[in-house]
Protein backbone atom coordinates (compact mmCIF):
# COMPACT_ATOMS: atom_id res chain seq x y z
CA UNK A 1 0.00 0.00 0.00
CA UNK A 2 1.44 3.37 -0.98
CA UNK A 3 1.63 6.31 1.41
CA UNK A 4 -1.23 8.00 -0.45
CA UNK A 5 -3.37 4.83 -0.21
CA UNK A 6 -2.65 4.50 3.53
CA UNK A 7 -3.58 8.13 4.05
CA UNK A 8 -6.85 7.66 2.15
CA UNK A 9 -7.59 4.47 4.12
CA UNK A 10 -7.27 6.37 7.42
CA UNK A 11 -9.42 9.25 6.16
CA UNK A 12 -12.10 6.86 4.88
CA UNK A 13 -12.09 4.90 8.16
CA UNK A 14 -12.67 7.98 10.29
CA UNK A 15 -15.24 9.47 7.93
CA UNK A 16 -17.22 6.22 8.27
CA UNK A 17 -16.68 5.47 11.99
CA UNK A 18 -16.53 8.98 13.45
CA UNK A 19 -18.15 11.37 10.96
CA UNK A 20 -19.03 13.97 13.58
CA UNK A 21 -15.91 13.81 15.75
CA UNK A 22 -15.46 16.84 17.97
CA UNK A 23 -12.75 18.00 20.29
CA UNK A 24 -13.35 18.76 23.94
CA UNK A 25 -10.84 21.61 23.75
CA UNK A 26 -12.45 25.01 24.11
CA UNK A 27 -11.44 27.62 21.53
CA UNK A 28 -12.85 30.55 19.55
CA UNK A 29 -10.47 30.71 16.58
CA UNK A 30 -7.65 28.76 14.88
CA UNK A 31 -4.97 30.50 16.98
CA UNK A 32 -6.62 29.36 20.22
CA UNK A 33 -7.12 25.83 18.88
CA UNK A 34 -3.45 25.51 17.98
CA UNK A 35 -2.33 26.77 21.40
CA UNK A 36 -4.73 24.30 23.06
CA UNK A 37 -3.42 21.42 20.93
CA UNK A 38 0.19 22.29 21.84
CA UNK A 39 -0.76 22.31 25.51
CA UNK A 40 -2.69 19.05 25.23
CA UNK A 41 0.47 16.93 24.84
CA UNK A 42 0.60 14.61 27.85
CA UNK A 43 -2.30 16.46 29.46
CA UNK A 44 -6.07 16.09 29.52
CA UNK A 45 -8.38 18.38 27.57
CA UNK A 46 -9.99 19.29 30.88
CA UNK A 47 -6.64 20.53 32.23
CA UNK A 48 -5.97 22.47 29.01
CA UNK A 49 -9.40 24.12 29.25
CA UNK A 50 -8.50 25.23 32.78
CA UNK A 51 -5.17 26.66 31.58
CA UNK A 52 -5.96 28.43 28.31
CA UNK A 53 -8.22 31.27 29.53
CA UNK A 54 -5.30 32.92 31.38
CA UNK A 55 -3.02 32.45 28.38
CA UNK A 56 -5.57 33.91 25.93
CA UNK A 57 -6.28 36.83 28.24
CA UNK A 58 -2.59 37.74 28.46
CA UNK A 59 -1.66 36.70 24.90
CA UNK A 60 -4.74 37.15 22.69
CA UNK A 61 -2.96 36.74 19.36
CA UNK A 62 0.17 35.47 17.62
CA UNK A 63 2.18 38.71 17.86
CA UNK A 64 1.61 39.01 21.61
CA UNK A 65 2.49 35.34 22.19
CA UNK A 66 5.62 35.80 20.08
CA UNK A 67 6.94 38.29 22.64
CA UNK A 68 6.35 35.99 25.62
CA UNK A 69 9.33 34.55 27.43
CA UNK A 70 9.71 31.13 29.00
CA UNK A 71 9.50 32.70 32.46
CA UNK A 72 6.20 34.41 31.58
CA UNK A 73 4.65 31.27 30.04
CA UNK A 74 5.86 28.69 32.55
CA UNK A 75 3.37 29.58 35.33
CA UNK A 76 0.53 29.59 32.78
CA UNK A 77 1.40 26.30 31.08
CA UNK A 78 -0.34 23.94 33.49
CA UNK A 79 0.84 20.80 35.20
CA UNK A 80 1.94 17.76 33.24
CA UNK A 81 5.00 15.75 32.33
CA UNK A 82 5.80 18.14 29.48
CA UNK A 83 5.39 21.35 31.46
CA UNK A 84 9.04 22.29 30.90
CA UNK A 85 8.90 21.95 27.09
CA UNK A 86 5.51 23.51 26.45
CA UNK A 87 6.51 27.12 27.28
CA UNK A 88 9.43 26.74 24.85
CA UNK A 89 7.09 25.43 22.16
CA UNK A 90 4.52 28.15 22.81
CA UNK A 91 7.11 30.91 22.65
CA UNK A 92 8.85 29.57 19.51
CA UNK A 93 5.79 28.57 17.49
CA UNK A 94 4.27 32.05 16.92
CA UNK A 95 7.55 33.52 15.71
CA UNK A 96 8.04 30.61 13.29
CA UNK A 97 4.47 30.69 12.01
CA UNK A 98 4.35 34.46 11.61
CA UNK A 99 7.64 34.62 9.72
CA UNK A 100 6.81 31.54 7.63
CA UNK A 101 3.34 32.61 6.54
CA UNK A 102 3.79 36.38 6.28
CA UNK A 103 7.47 36.37 5.30
CA UNK A 104 8.22 39.20 7.73
CA UNK A 105 9.05 39.63 11.40
CA UNK A 106 6.15 39.71 13.85
CA UNK A 107 5.04 43.21 14.81
CA UNK A 108 5.90 44.37 18.32
CA UNK A 109 3.21 43.65 20.84
CA UNK A 110 1.65 46.64 22.60
CA UNK A 111 3.11 47.06 26.08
Amino acid sequence: MTKKERFQFVIDYFEHHAPDAETELLYDNPYQLLVAVILSAQCTDKRVNMTTPAIFQQYPDIPSLATATFDELFPLSGASATRITRPNTLSAWPIWSWTTFTEKSPPPSPS
